[in-house]
C-alpha cells in the first residue's frame, strides 16, 4: 500500500491530535501526527482482572494487549512464516523493486507487535513501512525505514475499508488480507457440532457476541469486497488449513503453536464474555473448559486461514 509521507523522527511513536507547527507531521492515513512521550504511554493502557488491555473505552477491540497476548501474536507471525516460506505472497518484490524518483511504501493496518513490518523493513530496506494499531507495542527501537502510528481501525470496516485502501493505493499498488476463519472444522469434513460439541458452542457464542460488537471474523468476506469496489484486479485467494495440535508431521510445528494460541484467545474470550455480562463466571469458565477439553482430546480439527492478494487498478 503506497502512503506518501515526508520523513520524520525515527523511533518514536504518533497518535492523531492537534500538533504545534514544529511537530506536525501530514500523513493520508491520519491528517494530523503528534509524537508519544515516554512518560504518555501508561495511558494508553488499562488493567482489568490481571490483563492489561487498551484505554480507549468506545473501541470495541476485545483482546488485551498485554504479555501473553503479544506472545500469541508473534507465534502467528513464525506459524504463517513457515507455511508459507515468506512473509508475503503474490507480486510484492516486482511492486516494492526500487525506482529512481520514487518512495516505496508499505503500511500494515492492524500491525500488532510490528514482527511483520520489521522482517518485511529488513528486507526491503528502501521501502518506507508503517505499522497502524490501537496502542503502542511495539519495539521503541524500529529500523530507520519504519514508523509506528496509532489509530482505532474499527472504523470504518468491511469494504468501506476497502474502498479507503483503494483511495491511498497507486495505480499498480498490492493489497494483501490474512484472516483466521472463526471455526474451526474437520480435516475429514464430518460434522464439527457432532465431534466436538463444545468446540462448536464456545465458537457459535464468542461469535455471535463479537458480532454483536460489529467485530466479528470476516475471512470469508473480503475477496467479495475487494471486488465490490471495482478497484482491483488480479484478485488472488489463497486458503491454508492448519491443523490443531500434532496433525500431518509436515506440519507439526504450526499446528502445535496454533493449538497454543487457541488457548491463549479462549481465555481472553472468556473474560472478555465475563466482563461484558454475557455470562457469568462460572458459565464462561465452563464454556472454555468444555473447549479445551476437546481441543486436546479430538483429532483431526483444523481452522482455515484466508490469504487475498490484488492490485490496484
Amino acid at each position: 500500500m503506497a502512503i506518501e509521507r515526508p520523513p520524520c523522527r525515527n523511533g518514536t511513536w504518533y497518535t492523531p491530535g492537534n500538533a504545534s507547527s514544529d511537530e506536525e507531521i501530514q500523513s493520508d492515513t491520519s491528517s494530523e501526527l503528534v509524537e508519544i512521550q515516554s512518560d504518555e504511554f501508561p495511558r494508553y493502557f488499562v488493567e482489568r482482572n490481571g490483563r492489561l488491555f487498551h484505554s480507549h473505552g468506545p473501541s470495541p477491540y476485545p483482546l488485551p494487549v498485554d504479555a501473553d497476548e503479544q506472545h500469541r501474536q508473534n507465534r502467528q507471525h513464525v506459524l504463517l512464516y513457515s507455511l508459507i516460506g515468506a512473509h508475503y505472497v503474490g507480486p510484492v518484490q516486482d511492486v516494492l523493486r526500487p525506482i529512481r524518483g520514487v518512495q516505496r511504501q508499505a503500511v500494515d493496518l492492524g500491525t500488532g507487535t510490528g514482527k511483520w513490518v520489521m522482517d518485511m523493513a529488513d528486507r526491503f530496506s528502501h521501502v518506507r513501512f508503517s505499522g497502524i494499531d490501537i496502542v503502542p507495542i511495539q519495539t521503541r527501537h524500529p529500523l530507520p525505514n519504519v514508523w509506528f502510528e496509532m489509530h482505532d481501525l474499527a472504523e470504518p470496516l468491511g469494504w468501506r475499508l476497502l474502498s479507503e485502501v483503494a483511495r491511498a493505493l497507486r495505480p499498480g499498488g498490492l493489497y494483501i488480507s490474512g484472516e483466521w476463519y472463526g471455526y474451526p472444522t474437520m480435516e475429514d469434513e464430518s460434522c464439527l457440532s457432532e465431534r466436538a460439541p463444545r468446540t462448536c458452542r464456545f465458537f457459535d457464542l464468542v461469535n455471535h457476541y463479537l458480532r454483536q460488537n460489529g467485530i466479528g471474523f470476516v475471512a470469508a468476506n473480503v475477496p467479495e469486497w475487494v471486488r465490490r469496489t471495482d478497484a482491483f484486479f488480479n484478485v488472488q485467494v489463497e486458503d491454508l488449513y492448519v491443523p490443531i495440535g500434532a496433525g500431518n508431521p509436515g506440519v507439526y510445528h504450526a499446528g502445535e503453536r496454533l493449538k497454543t494460541n487457541l488457548r491463549v484467545f479462549a481465555a481472553s474470550m472468556q473474560l472478555w464474555l465475563v466482563e461484558r455480562g454475557y455470562c457469568s463466571r462460572m458459565a464462561a469458565q465452563d464454556l472454555t473448559n468444555g473447549f479445551l477439553l476437546e481441543l486436546d482430546t479430538i483429532q483431526g480439527m483444523e481452522l482455515k486461514y484466508r490469504i487475498v492478494c490484488a492490485q490496484r487498478k
